[in-house]
């Protein structure tokens, strides 16, 4: 039978009465709380027992003070002669228990014991949570870029779209929770110059983060598990399990720091120190482990041969050879006997779009050879297509200072030949056509780049509309 369990709570920090209500039915089930390390609560077993719990809050205690300080003992001892034990204390956060039947309360004005949490609050949770809603907005800009500049690549790329997602949650959380906290002082404090008590209730805004952060966690889950098998995914993943490492050594070497009496400036300073020097040591670490990676092969797929190329200054060239399964290959369009052409398909799918790019080529080795690349963008939301379209028809450089006969330029063409709703062309002028190529078929957009000189025939063009058409 084990004699410890670690739990997963999520609690509120202000809400007093709903962590003495569960650590009293955890005592009725036998498990008495010895240690809160965040959200990972420690609980020892004991014999099930009818345990009175109370929660006070103490602003004078810090994370780095040395523990008990002087006022604390003091209090603790006053605590004591009334019947109660200290259990653990989270921060400024003072949990005690009494096995009387009748114990006196610790706290009798409502209105101390509300200045007290907000003394509390504002020295812990507002500051970190205010933090948290503001990492998540920049977060949540910066993985929001990709949509301006480079919209199908985000649209297709789900790991994005999930780590976009989860920082939403957990910026929303963070602000339900603020919201919900300066709510609950406004109304505490009508009730206490009423008369009252503090009001009790905040299991609303418990409830609705702690959905949030579910939802989080599972979003977390599946952007890890799509950023490894994305190839060099993996390494993030390494960094914040290493990161998550380090926080957990650190915040033991400062609790132990603390229970050997260290004063609060020194203990601050050796803590901030061991964050700062054991962050860049993996910053350090993991870059020289993406490096070392990229030179041994580690990430990414790996080519299925590779064709050396001697230059005519005796350099040697390495060409990467790859043998996928293309949709349409340069030898269902043009005759060629190149022996070394690399076969390349890469594709990528999210709920919103759907994209795939085939690439044909051949080292540069004095044959005749040619080469075609192609994407194919599926999308699954008619209000994404304009915006799929504009981004595979555009243009690069500014052509419009030129002569006519040298600007090039976007041409629609007869789409009947390609079976298609739509089809346009890259012209020069009036009368130079480029084999470069955007079709559209429902919602399924392609972009066809060939290389050889020959204008697509009739026979090619059906072979394209057969091979990536829809």
């Amino acid at each position: 039978m084990r004699t410890k369990k670690r739990r997963f709570e999520q609690f509120i920090f202000y809400d007093y009465n709903g962590i003495a209500r569960h650590l009293e039915k955890m005592a009725r089930d036998g498990w008495l709380l010895s240690k809160i390390s965040g959200n990972f609560w420690t609980y020892e077993r004991i014999e099930p027992s009818d345990l009175h719990f109370t929660v006070t809050y103490f602003s004078e205690a810090s994370e780095f003070n040395p523990y008990p300080t002087e006022n604390q003992q003091v209090f603790l001892d006053y605590c004591e002669e009334a019947g109660w034990k200290l259990v653990t204390e989270w921060a400024q956060m003072q949990i005690l228990y009494s096995d009387r039947e009748d114990p006196i309360p610790i706290e009798t004005d409502e209105a101390v014991k509300l200045q007290a949490i907000h003394k509390s609050m504002k020295k812990n949770f507002i500051p970190s949570s205010a933090m948290m809603v503001f990492v998540s907005i920049l977060q949540m800009v910066a993985q929001s870029l990709g949509l301006w500049t480079d919209p199908i690549d985000w649209l297709s790329d789900i790991t994005r779209q999930l780590l976009l997602i989860c920082w939403v949650l957990i910026g929303i959380g963070n602000v339900v929770v603020l919201s919900g906290y300066f709510r609950w002082k406004k109304r505490s404090e009508r009730a206490v110059a009423d008369g009252g008590d503090c009001v009790t209730s905040v299991g609303i805004y418990r409830k609705i983060s702690s959905e949030l952060n579910i939802a989080a966690l599972f979003g977390v889950l599946g952007w890890m598990i799509f950023a490894v098998s994305g190839g060099m995914g993996w390494i993030a993943i390494v960094m914040v399990a290493v990161l998550l490492l380090l926080v957990y050594v650190i915040e033991n070497i400062k609790d132990e720091f603390k229970k050997q009496g260290m004063s609060r400036t020194k203990n601050y300073v050796l803590t901030v120190t061991m964050c700062v020097v054991g962050t860049i040591g993996v910053m350090i670490w993991m870059i020289h482990m993406i490096f070392r990676g990229m030179d041994a092969g580690w990430y990414g797929r790996q080519p299925a041969e590779e064709y050396r190329v001697t230059m005519s200054n005796g350099n040697v060239w390495v060409w990467d050879i790859y043998h996928d399964e293309l949709p349409l290959t340069i030898e269902e369009l043009i005759e060629t006997d190149h022996e070394h052409y690399s076969y390349e398909l890469e594709e990528k799918q999210s709920l919103l779009l759907a994209w795939t790019r085939g690439r044909q080529n051949a080292p540069p080795d004095g044959e005749e050879s040619y080469s075609m690349e192609y994407e194919i963008v599926d999308v699954k939301f008619q209000s994404l297509y304009d915006l799929c379209l504009e981004e595979l028809m555009e243009t690069y450089g500014d052509s419009d200072d030129l002569p006519y006969e040298y600007r090039t330029y976007w041409k629609e063409i007869d789409a009947d030949v390609w079976g298609a709703d739509k089809a346009y062309q890259w012209y020069q002028g009036d009368d130079t056509p480029y084999n470069d190529f955007v079709i559209c078929w429902g919602d399924r957009i392609v972009r066809l780049d060939v290389d050889w000189d020959l204008y697509m025939g009739d026979d090619q063009i059906r072979t394209v509309a057969e091979k990536l058409g829809k």
